[in-house]
């Protein structure tokens, strides 16, 4: 299993149970010798395969607090050869006309809002926009069709936006204030809270490029819309895998995905602390709800 993790080029990284349940629905086991993907019980962390890739599936808390299991798993080599974040998952959308519950954002270009300066009024974004790595918009800004996802609650299907996301460590209570941040990015198709912490990581050469591709939940005015929450990563998570398998990455490249989960700090020692079922109720439920 160690040689499994060191070949892990890519990171899926998720931050709340509902992004996490969706990216663990889509994984495979790791080999013929398991019959599930191996879960290590004392942090969620969870390898197996992800549209036939090798992948590491982990959590992390919300925001900026993330930024410490990033860096402990970067420190304590645990995926050395790691090149690659895609954080997924859910996002909010800045216009409730243009973009659906569901449909699935994705990042050509990250604005990092943390060294914003808010008077009270109006905000001035002192961080910085980097555009996404060329390779990775190759795969997945390029070309956007895909096998259409519908989902099931209204009949609709997930459509899919390319365009700039911006990340600010802090969650809209108020259209106002989601206005306000709107305006600094005119051409923002959405936000969310941990791309600025990725792309810090990017810039310090830690990774070689991060890209976020999340679906819509809510629309950053207070109003969490928290039942969309597992229908919209699940609608992420088909496009990334939709368009993994048909992008020219093979495993013989060793392309590796891994997804981010709480408490990565402590990543299982031994072989013995693995466990191939996934005991969570609600997952179970879920799993068997969304395969059919």
């Amino acid at each position: 299993m160690k040689q499994f993790c060191e070949a892990i080029q890519v990171i899926l990284h998720t931050v709340n149970q509902n992004e996490y349940d969706a990216a663990a629905t889509y994984m495979e086991p790791p080999s013929t010798k398991f019959e599930r993907p191996i879960v290590y019980p004392e942090t969620g962390f969870v390898v197996g395969k992800f549209a036939g890739i090798k992948i590491a599936l982990i959590k992390t808390e919300a925001g900026s607090k993330c930024r410490d299991y990033i860096q402990d798993a970067i420190e304590r080599q645990f995926y050395p050869n790691a090149k690659i974040v895609i954080g997924v998952g859910v996002c909010y959308a800045f216009d409730k006309k243009k973009f659906g519950l569901a449909d699935v954002l994705v990042s050509n270009k990250i604005s990092d809002f943390a060294d914003s300066k808010f008077d009270g009024e109006e905000v001035e974004n002192r961080g910085q926009t980097i555009d996404v790595q060329f390779k990775l918009c190759k795969i997945f800004c390029n070309d956007t069709s895909c096998a259409p996802y519908q989902v099931s609650s209204t009949g609709r299907t997930s459509k899919i936006h390319c365009g700039s996301i911006c990340s600010y460590n802090a969650l809209f209570n108020s259209t106002e204030m989601r206005d306000k941040f709107a305006r600094q990015m005119s051409k923002a198709i959405g936000g969310e809270m941990e791309g600025g912490v990725l792309l810090d990581f990017q810039q310090k050469g830690k990774f070689e490029g991060v890209i976020i591709i999340k679906g819509v939940s809510d629309y950053g005015d207070g109003k969490k819309e928290k039942d969309w929450q597992f229908t919209a990563a699940m609608a992420a998570l088909h496009y990334i895998k939709e368009k993994l398998e048909k992008s020219c990455y093979t495993e013989s490249r060793s392309l590796t995905i891994t997804v981010h989960i709480h408490g990565l700090i402590a990543l299982a020692r031994e072989m013995s602390s693995m466990t191939t079922v996934y005991t969570n109720p609600l997952f179970l439920e879920r799993r068997a709800s969304a395969c059919g």
